[in-house]
C-alpha cells in the first residue's frame, strides 16, 4: 500500500484505505476499483490523498488506531452535538462521553501507540473530521503524560467539541480564502469564548469548557482570548492546543493550499515549546507522532526515492523504506529494503508532498524480482 495524491489516482487503482464522506458515512470503501467517476466523486468532495493498493506493496500495511465503526461512531457524535448545541437544543453529553470511551478502548490496548497515518479525516471536511483528529491525538498525548482514565474521558471530550464555537461563525468567514477583515477576524476570535458558553450551558463540565476557552492561548501570553501565561493555561487545554496546531498545520485549508509535512509541523512545534506550546505535550507529541507516516514517499539522502515501510519505536525519524526510485530518478530494477534505524550513515532528507507514479515496468519489475526472490 502506498499513499498518492488525488491528482496521481488513475482508473483500476485499488483503495486500500475507506475514504469517508461528510456526512459520516463512508464515500468509497477500501477495496474499490476506481474508474473515471469514482475519481471525480473523491475529487469533488475535496480529498487531498488516498491510500491505494498494488502490486508489490502488499506488505506496506497501514497502522489503524481506530476501526471504521468507532471513527463513525465519533465524528456522528461530534456532529450531532454541534448541530444540537448551537442551535439552541439539548444534547445528552452521555453520548459524547460514550463515543470518546469508544475511542479509549480503541487507542489505548497497544504499549506504543504510534500516529503514523495521515487521512483520518473524512474527505472535504476539516471542521468535523479536525475535532475527531484532535481528541485522538489528545487521548494519545494524555496517556502519554500519565493522565488515568477518568481524566482521559474529561480530555477527550473537551478536545472533541474544542472547536464547538466555529459551529457560530458564518461559512464565508470560516472559509474564507482571502485575508478577513479587522472584524472577520475579531469573530474568528471570539469561538473559543463562544464554545466555552455553549459547554457551560450543556453541563459539560468545568474542564471540557476551560479546553474549549484556552485552545488558543500560548505560554508567552500571545494567545486569546485572555492572554493567559504560562501555568493559568491548563494542562488539557495545552494538550488541546498543541494537537489542533498540529492537525491544523498539516491540512490544506481553504486559506492555506500548502500544508505542512509532519515532519515541518513537528519541528515547529518543537522549536516553539516552552515559549508558544507547552513543553509536555509537545515532548509527548514527537514520542508518538511519526514524522514520514508509513506508505507515504520520502526523498533519501543519497536522491533515490522510497516508499516508508514501517515505523519503528522509539526512533520514529529512522523507519524502515523500500527504495524504488534511483538517485536519478529512473526506477530500479530490484527494490531495495532499509531499515534507518540499523543505517546511521543514511537519513530521510524530506517528504515527497507529490508522489511518482508506480507505473507498469516498476510493478512487472517487482513483480519478477519477488517472485524469484521466493522461488515461485
Amino acid at each position: 500500500m502506498r499513499m498518492v495524491t488525488i491528482d496521481e489516482l488513475r482508473p483500476g487503482m485499488r483503495l486500500g484505505r475507506t475514504v469517508w464522506g461528510t456526512s459520516g458515512t463512508p464515500l468509497l470503501r477500501r477495496g474499490v476499483v476506481l474508474d473515471v467517476e469514482y475519481i471525480r466523486s473523491l475529487r469533488n468532495a475535496g480529498a487531498e490523498v488516498v491510500y491505494v493498493r498494488e502490486a508489490g506493496w502488499e506488505d506496506v500495511v497501514l497502522p489503524e488506531l481506530v476501526s471504521e465503526q468507532v471513527y463513525r461512531a465519533v465524528r456522528q457524535a461530534a456532529t450531532r452535538a454541534f448541530a444540537r448545541l448551537t442551535g439552541g437544543r439539548a444534547y445528552p453529553l452521555s453520548r459524547v462521553r460514550a463515543a470518546v470511551e469508544l475511542l479509549i478502548n480503541d487507542v489505548m490496548v497497544a504499549p506504543n501507540v504510534v500516529w503514523a497515518v495521515k487521512d483520518l479525516r473524512a474527505a472535504g471536511d476539516h471542521l468535523f473530521g479536525h475535532s475527531v483528529n484532535v481528541a485522538l491525538l489528545s487521548l494519545l498525548v494524555g496517556q502519554r503524560v500519565g493522565l488515568d482514565r477518568s481524566d482521559l474521558i474529561e480530555l477527550g471530550i473537551g478536545a472533541l467539541l474544542h472547536d464547538l464555537g466555529k459551529a457560530y461563525i458564518p461559512e464565508p468567514v470560516l472559509n474564507r480564502p482571502g485575508p478577513l477583515t479587522e472584524a472577520e477576524w475579531q469573530l474568528m476570535r471570539d469561538h473559543p469564548s463562544l464554545g466555552y458558553e455553549a459547554l457551560g450551558k450543556a453541563g459539560a463540565g468545568l474542564l471540557a469548557a476551560h479546553i474549549a476557552l484556552q485552545h488558543h492561548e500560548r505560554i508567552n501570553g500571545s494567545g486569546y482570548p485572555r492572554a493567559l501565561r504560562g501555568r493559568e493555561i491548563h494542562l488539557f487545554a495545552q494538550i488541546c492546543g498543541a494537537c489542533d496546531v498540529l492537525d491544523a498545520s498539516t491540512s490544506s485549508r481553504p486559506y492555506r493550499h500548502s500544508a505542512l509535512t509532519a515532519a515541518q509541523a513537528l519541528e515547529h512545534l518543537q522549536a516553539e515549546a516552552g515559549r508558544l506550546y507547552g513543553e509536555r505535550p509537545v515532548h509527548a507529541l514527537i514520542q508518538i507522532v511519526a514524522p514520514y507516516p508509513v506508505a507515504s514517499l520520502v526523498r533519501l539522502d543519497d536522491g533515490s526515492t522510497a516508499v516508508v515501510k514501517q515505523v519503528h519505536v522509539p526512533s520514529l525519524d529512522r523507519p524502515e523504506v523500500r527504495v524504488f526510485r534511483s538517485p536519478d530518478g529512473k526506477p530500479m530494477r530490484q527494490f531495495v529494503d532499509l531499515d534507518l534505524s540499523a543505517q546511521p550513515s543514511r537519513h530521510i532528507v524530506r517528504t515527497l508532498a507529490k508522489g511518482i507514479d508506480f507505473g507498469a515496468e516498476e510493478r512487472s519489475t517487482y513483480h519478477r524480482t519477488r517472485c524469484l526472490s521466493h522461488g515461485h
